[in-house]
């Protein structure tokens, strides 16, 4: 395992790109302008837009949501193929230096990007607009995406709100390259990290350092650090007017007198909280040069399914979860001066489920705004990735599946106990069942999330209807947004064998609902 720091009190840690197996930084993090704390629960807009902490600490709090457009990068002609779930917007173009500029040495340019290429807004992807196709740039690769879904008993099902999720997928200079990014808290900086990655990727600066001989994980780490920095930036002017607004309010204040007696203040800072909260995850797979190279950061997955010598399939994941249930990321967060036993007791960092994420605002810059992260020495949220050293794609190589937590999750819901199955074996279950012969292969992610997603609905109005205070009831009450990319590897070209066997639950079967999809 590699992993790149993003720290300016030791610039030396970019110049070496393998760190160690166990992704913990405990130096001192220096991180771009950071954003507000993400309620990553299912509410509506409206609500999303009444409940957040901008007041300084000790006081109540005001919003969460909303988007500005980020900002884009410089663009190269002759883009590569690639397929996304958002949508193309116009934005002003800033100079920048970028991984292209690093990695070279070259100045900063200054150039707008074609209007094709500009990063998207706040795009919604719904059940009911959402067109899969097989993405035309890569053989074999699907994606499919699914609106969250709150289930009532016998009743008609809706949505809590807009699909935060976005993927996309590119084949460039024979280099293939797989995102998918699972936002909270509004659309913003999901949609900026998506566009800006895919910006990144469309550029010939980092392929050409990778075939001279740069580290693979450096480059996917410079990356993820530029990304980072750009998003605070492009809120930078909103996070420092929230900073001075809320200055004037004075500390301990609770928010029925900072309402009665700084009124305008109050007012202003409804109005910055949702341009400056909201963070997502990102999952990244890349295969250059016959190798397979993930880096991650929170809970969206990377698995890859291969074959056994015997022609039993089993999955893989090369991602790591980053959340509090990660015994490694506690040890991070208590060497910065939080409570372990807080923390799981809580079962999140602030009010956020994931440790490493893009943006987060009050688990970063905004952390000392936390009653429960204040005694942290160090902003304890951190966006610097998880890299996989880089693996050889042999001929046991079959599947390779990146995904949002909302798909892993939902098949965890259905099991009364935590931890009773083992999600990615499902998961491969269902992807080899769904994979015959005589189905369209470029709905194959399609088919696999409407089975979970029905599987899943199955379980609710089941565990519902009999007790709707059981546990499976309660978890399986709603549904996060899934998104899921599946990239099948060509087949090798021995000889023909039988099907492979499907991986079996030891002491767990998978649920009736799954079964009988």
């Amino acid at each position: 395992m590699a992993e790149v720091s993003n720290s300016r009190s030791h610039p030396s840690l970019l110049s070496r790109a393998r760190v160690s197996s166990v992704d913990i930084a405990t130096g001192p993090v220096s991180l771009p302008e950071p954003l507000s704390p993400p309620h990553y629960t299912h509410q509506s807009s409206q609500e999303r837009h009444t409940s957040s902490n901008l007041l300084p600490r000790g006081s109540s709090s005001v919003t969460s949501g909303s988007m500005s457009l980020p900002e884009p990068l410089p663009s190269t002609s002759n883009p590569p193929s690639c397929q996304s779930s958002v949508e193309p917007q116009s934005s002003p173009s800033q100079s920048r230096q970028s991984s292209r500029e690093r990695l070279q040495g070259s100045p900063p340019q200054h150039q707008s990007p074609p209007a094709h290429m500009m990063p998207a807004g706040p795009s919604v992807v719904t059940e009911s607009n959402w067109s899969p196709t097989n993405h035309k740039g890569i053989a074999g690769c699907t994606a499919a995406t699914l609106e969250n879904c709150r289930y009532r008993l016998r009743s008609t099902s809706m949505s809590d709100h807009d699909n935060e999720d976005r993927h996309f997928t590119m084949n460039k200079n024979n280099t293939q390259i797989f995102g998918v990014f699972d936002g909270h808290d509004g659309s913003r900086a999901v949609g900026f990290a998506s566009n800006y990655m895919m910006e990144l990727f469309n550029m010939d600066s980092w392929k050409k350092a990778v075939d001279q001989g740069q580290d693979v994980a450096f480059v996917l780490g410079e990356i993820f650090k530029d990304t980072e920095r750009e998003f605070f930036k492009s809120i930078s002017r909103d996070t420092k007017r929230k900073e001075e607004v809320a200055r004037r309010i004075p500390e301990g204040m609770t928010s029925y007198q900072a309402q009665l007696n700084y009124p305008m203040e109050v007012a202003e800072l409804q109005k910055l909280e949702p341009k400056i909260t909201g963070g997502c995850t990102a999952v990244l797979a890349i295969i250059v040069n016959k190798q397979l190279c993930v880096a991650n950061v929170g809970d969206s997955r990377a698995i890859v399914i291969r074959e056994k010598l015997d022609g039993t399939m089993y999955a893989e994941q090369l991602s790591v979860d980053h959340g509090v249930q990660n015994e490694e990321e506690l040890t991070r967060l208590e060497r910065l001066g939080l409570s372990r036993d807080n923390l799981k007791r809580a079962g999140r960092l602030g009010m956020h489920e994931n440790t490493r994420s893009f943006g987060d605002y009050y688990v970063k810059r905004g952390y000392k705004d936390v009653d429960t992260l204040v005694s942290a020495r160090q902003p304890p949220g951190i966006a610097i990735p998880h890299i996989t050293t880089p693996v050889t794609i042999d001929q046991s190589f079959r599947y390779l599946v990146l995904m949002t937590d909302g798909v892993y999750k939902s098949i965890e819901g259905q099991f009364k106990e935590e931890g009773a199955i083992d999600a990615n074996k499902v998961l491969t279950n269902i992807i080899l069942k769904e994979d015959t012969p005589g189905r369209n292969p470029a709905f194959l992610a399609d088919t696999v999330l409407a089975r979970i997603s029905k599987a899943h609905e199955q379980a609710y109005q089941t565990a519902a209807a009999q007790d709707p205070r059981s546990t499976v009831a309660v978890n399986c009450r709603k549904r996060d947004d899934m998104t899921c990319v599946i990239y099948k590897f060509s087949p090798p070209k021995a000889a023909p064998r039988k099907r492979p066997q499907l991986t079996t639950q030891e002491s767990h079967s998978a649920p009736p609902s799954l079964s009988r999809v």
